[in-house]
């Protein structure tokens, strides 16, 4: 596969979904994307069953099963319908779509490919219930128009499913690292507290490093800031008061990126992969402001898009992005962590002390914090 198609597929593979969805408007590639990964599959082995739309410019429609060859028209052209010139066939999906799916759903394989899925199918209810039974018993690799109808809204919006909108796959998300902290319950600089042998610092610059276009550290510490340097990450160093002000800083400093995670230094148990997946339902599934949650906890980093750069740099006196995240409750995505602990900072010695004591600081899956 090409550098895009592996961007794709590996990012895929982090989200640990079940399906694949490529969607874009006309010509943003969608189906070239889709050919090179389904090569990928059948060169790892996969059988891939599937069927393929297709147009016969100004006649129709037709729905091909692409193990068997078979054929069968499912849209038709009627200029003299002026309200919707393209008519659905529905014997086409009786006569081949529905059985088509069925018979996928019982071949040797984990997956199936659906190119591309769009209003005809939509307003075919026997196909569409096939569709879904697909998705609960196959992997699923398909195309979709990028169209707002009910039935394509379902697929996208299904937990299970990794969305790849080819119109945002590009767009560039940097990281301000938030280190302004005072301490004060800590009694100490926090940045150098450690667990596992390792500084918060330390820690979140590795686990930032790599995963974005450009990140900023931005601190009142000194001592921050000379680590910062000798390690060749950017710092922004000042002495302002309010949480605000490093928001601030910080969104000046990414002025031209397309969104910007704000990442917390006080989270020791945070994963790399938590991280991954706000960027790229940023990057892959066009959502603009996200944030990371368990179950119904929620929590930071968090993600804004563009968009929200303007009041990010306007923020009341000593209020952080979790205002605007509140402000905005209805239009946050939110990003499931794998433990509640990545979600919990620490303020005082004492939590940290219980922290290292806890049965999940050592747990196997955690053994990322001992090396």
């Amino acid at each position: 596969m090409k550098q895009t198609e592996n961007y794709i597929w590996n990012s895929f593979l982090n989200s640990g979904k079940r399906h694949l969805v490529l969607t874009g408007m006309h010509r943003a590639g969608k189906t070239t994307r889709f050919q090179a990964i389904c090569a990928y599959l059948q060169e790892m082995g996969e059988p891939l069953p599937g069927i393929t739309t297709y147009v016969v410019p100004g006649k129709c429609v037709m729905l091909k099963e692409n193990a068997s060859g078979a054929e069968v028209e499912i849209g038709r052209f009627c200029p003299e319908n002026k309200e919707n010139p393209m008519v659905t066939v529905k014997e086409g999906f009786s006569a081949l779509g529905c059985p088509s799916l069925f018979r996928m759903a019982e071949t040797d394989g984990e997956w199936v490919s659906i190119d591309e899925l769009g209003f005809l199918e939509s307003n075919e209810q026997s196909f569409q219930d096939a569709v879904r039974m697909v998705f609960e018993k196959k992997r699923v690799l398909a195309v979709l128009r990028k169209q707002s109808l009910l039935f394509l809204n379902e697929l996208k919006e299904r937990d299970d499913v990794f969305l790849v909108d080819l119109d945002e796959l590009h767009r560039q998300v940097g990281c301000v690292i938030m280190a302004s902290g005072m301490s004060v319950r800590y009694g100490e600089n926090k940045l150098f507290a450690k667990i596992g042998g390792k500084t918060f610092l330390q820690r979140i610059l590795e686990l930032t490093e790599g995963i974005f276009a450009k990140r900023i550290v931005v601190t009142r510490s000194e001592e921050a800031a000379e680590y910062c340097r000798k390690r060749d990450v950017d710092v922004i160093l000042h002495k302002l008061p309010y949480r605000s002000d490093t928001v601030r800083l910080g969104t000046e400093y990414m002025e031209d990126m397309d969104g910007i995670v704000f990442c917390p230094c006080d989270q020791p148990m945070l994963r790399r992969e938590s991280l991954l997946k706000l960027r790229n339902a940023f990057s892959f599934e066009g959502k603009k402001l996200l944030r990371l949650v368990f179950e119904d906890k929620a929590g930071m980093p968090a993600l804004f898009g563009k968009e929200y750069y303007d009041e990010l740099k306007h923020l009341p006196e000593g209020k952080g992005g979790s205002y605007l995240l509140k402000k905005y409750e209805v239009k946050t995505g939110r990003i499931q962590v794998a433990d509640e602990l990545e979600l919990f900072d620490i303020d005082t010695k004492e939590e940290l002390e219980e922290l290292k004591k806890s049965d999940v600081f050592y747990n196997r899956k955690c053994r990322f914090l001992l090396i």
